[in-house]
C-alpha cells in the first residue's frame, strides 16, 4: 500500500495521501499515510462525522471536498476522497489525497486516474482482509485442536479418578461403619466419643469429596450426552472439588442459591463443569494470599444466571477486550496457556449462552454467565 501512495504522489499533484479501512458503520481507520500531518486523519474523521462521505460511496466515484466544508476555519486546500470498494460493491475503505489545488481544478481524467488507484487499493485491502481471516482461522483451529486434547485429558483424568475413588471408597465405608459402631459401644465414655466424632466427621467429608470426583468422572467422558441438568447441583458439586484448595489459600467461599425450584438447563454436563472449574481455578490464582469468592445463582424463568465474583488482583482495563481471545494470557510465567477463557467462551456459545466480565485492578473480577432455561423443545 505504501508503494501505491508513492505512485499517487508521482502521478498527481498532491502533498499528502492515505488509505483508510472502514468496517461496518465505524469511523475510518487509518492504515497508512505518506507525508501526512496528524491533522490529516482528523480531517477525514470530520468528513465522516459530517456525513460527507455518503455521497462518494453512493456514486462510487472520487469526491473533491474543500477544507472549508470540513471545518468552518478550514483553508482553501482540498481533499480528494475516493471510495475503495470491491467488484460486488462491498465498501472496504477510503483512498484520500490532499493538495493545495482549488476544488474545480481537477480534470475528469485526473479523477479517473484516482479511481484506478482506488481499485488497486481495494485489491490491497482485500488481501489484508483475507490474510487476517486466514490468521484468525488458523488460531481457531489451533485452539480447537488443543481443546480436543484437553477434553481427552479430562476424560482420562475422569477415568483415573473413578478408579481411585472406587478403591478408596470401599475401605472408607468400612472405617466409617466401625467408627459408628464404636460410638454406640462407648456412648457414655466422653474421652472416646469426642475423638470418634471427629474421625466420623472427617471420614464423611472424604466420602463427599469422593462422590464429587465420581460425578465429575461420570460427566467428563467422550460419550456424555446433552440433557436437562440442575445448574445448582452442577455448580455446587464443582465448587466442592475446590473446597480444600480454597480453604488452604485462605479464601472464603459464599454461595447464594435461588429460592424454590432449582433452574434446569439443557447442556453437556461435563462441559459446564469444565466452565465452572476453570473459573474457580482462575479465581484461586487471583487470590493466592486469601480473599473472598461469591457464587450467586438465580433464574428469571427464561434464563439462568451464574455470577462468580472474586476479590483478587483484577484485570487491567486494556486487557479486558482480549481475555476471551485464544492464547492471550497475562500468566505465561506461571504456565498459563491463554486457552481457559477462550474455551469457556466457546462452550457458552455452543450452549446458546453468553459470558461477560467486569473487573477492576485491586478490587476483583466478576464473571456473569447466562444460560437459556430448559424447555422440552430443547431436547
Amino acid at each position: 500500500m505504501n508503494a501505491l501512495l508513492q505512485l499517487c504522489e508521482t502521478l498527481t499533484d498532491t502533498h499528502a495521501s492515505g488509505i483508510f479501512r472502514i468496517q461496518g458503520k465505524g469511523a475510518p481507520e487509518l492504515l497508512t499515510t505518506r507525508n501526512a500531518l496528524p491533522s490529516f486523519e482528523a480531517r477525514v474523521h470530520q468528513l465522516h462525522k459530517n456525513g460527507l462521505l455518503r455521497e462518494t460511496f453512493e456514486v462510487e466515484k472520487p469526491l473533491v471536498v474543500s477544507e472549508a466544508d470540513v471545518h468552518p476555519e478550514g483553508t482553501g486546500k482540498t481533499l480528494v476522497v475516493s471510495p475503495v470498494v470491491t467488484e460486488d460493491h462491498q465498501v472496504l475503505g477510503l483512498f484520500v489525497i490532499a493538495s493545495d489545488r482549488a476544488q474545480d481544478d481537477y480534470a475528469e481524467e485526473e479523477l479517473d486516474l484516482i479511481s484506478i488507484l482506488s481499485r488497486q487499493a481495494a485489491m490491497a485491502l482485500e488481501n489484508v482482509r483475507l490474510y487476517d481471516a486466514q490468521i484468525g482461522t488458523r488460531e481457531k483451529l489451533k485452539a480447537s485442536q488443543i481443546q480436543l486434547v484437553q477434553s481427552g485429558k479430562l476424560a482420562a483424568v475422569g477415568q483415573l479418578a473413578a478408579g481411585v475413588a472406587h478403591e478408596v471408597n470401599n475401605p472408607l465405608q468400612i472405617i466409617l461403619s466401625r467408627v459408628q459402631l464404636l460410638l454406640i459401644r462407648h456412648a457414655s465414655e466422653e474421652r472416646f466419643t469426642d475423638d470418634l466424632v471427629l474421625i466420623e466427621s472427617n471420614v464423611k467429608r472424604v466420602s463427599r469429596i469422593i462422590r464429587s470426583l465420581l460425578d465429575f468422572a461420570r460427566h467428563n467422558n467422550e460419550e456424555e450426552e446433552w440433557r436437562s441438568a440442575d445448574l445448582v447441583y452442577v455448580v455446587t458439586q464443582t465448587a466442592n472439588l475446590m473446597h480444600h484448595l480454597m480453604e488452604k489459600s485462605g479464601i472464603e467461599v459464599q454461595t447464594h442459591l435461588p429460592e424454590g425450584d432449582s433452574p434446569k438447563i439443557h447442556c453437556n454436563v461435563g462441559e459446564i463443569e469444565q466452565v465452572f472449574l476453570n473459573l474457580f481455578l482462575n479465581a484461586h490464582q487471583a487470590m493466592l494470599k486469601g480473599g473472598k469468592l461469591d457464587i450467586e445463582l438465580y433464574s428469571d424463568g427464561k434464563k439462568s444466571t451464574a455470577r462468580i465474583r472474586d476479590t483478587g488482583e483484577g484485570i487491567p482495563e486494556s486487557h479486558l477486550p482480549r481475555i476471551f481471545d485464544p492464547f492471550f494470557t497475562t500468566r505465561e510465567e506461571q504456565g498459563g496457556t491463554g486457552l481457559g477463557l477462550s474455551i469457556i467462551h466457546g462452550i457458552l456459545k455452543n450452549h446458546k449462552g453468553k459470558i461477560t466480565v467486569d473487573s477492576q485492578v485491586g478490587v476483583g473480577t466478576t464473571f456473569t454467565l447466562e444460560f437459556p432455561n430448559y424447555t422440552s423443545e430443547a431436547s
